[in-house]
């Protein structure tokens, strides 16, 4: 592009005398297309930078989990089908890389709960929850809420087993 026009140029400048000359038309298209790459190079670097760093202002704090968010719901919908070893195998790939994502503790204690009956892992990741999460926001709630089921659960098995003959 910068060429033809470099060149309707060097061809209404013949007109005028030497003021544009054949060589300066060699020159130039030599010289402009080195500055043509350089500059989309500076344009492209520029103006994703600039989206990246408005980008960044609008994603959320959570962030350093979008790598395994994708682990995580894989882990959910293997517990909602029932498949609670692979659910937990990668709940614990997730916690190993994030160990400090409240979600994925929540989740965890689900597994162990719903799949494997396990009282103790599960209220363990949910004090694990609770400790993470601000006592205002809805997780910490139904971490709560998850903990007071299990010890309701555990004490009504200990209630079975004591009057039981």
């Amino acid at each position: 592009m910068m060429v033809c026009s470099l060149f309707v140029i060097y061809v209404f400048a013949r007109m005028f005398g030497d003021l544009f000359t054949f060589n300066h038309f060699i020159i130039f298209s030599i010289c402009s297309i080195p500055l043509a790459v350089l500059s989309s190079i500076f344009v492209e670097k520029v103006g994703s930078g600039a989206g990246n760093f408005l980008m960044c202002s609008f994603k959320s704090k959570d962030s350093g989990h979008d790598i395994f968010t994708a682990d995580l719901e894989k882990a959910r919908y293997n517990k909602a089908n029932g498949r609670f070893e692979e659910a937990l195998e990668l709940i614990e790939g997730v916690l190993l890389n994030a160990p400090d994502w409240a979600d994925a503790y929540y989740l965890k204690a689900q597994i162990e709960w719903e799949g494997f009956g396990n009282s103790t892992i599960s209220k363990r990741c949910l004090t694990k929850v609770m400790q993470l999460v601000k006592h205002d926001e809805p997780l910490h709630r139904w971490a709560s809420n998850y903990f007071d089921v299990i010890v309701k659960s555990d004490k009504e098995k200990f209630m079975k087993r004591d009057s039981a003959p």
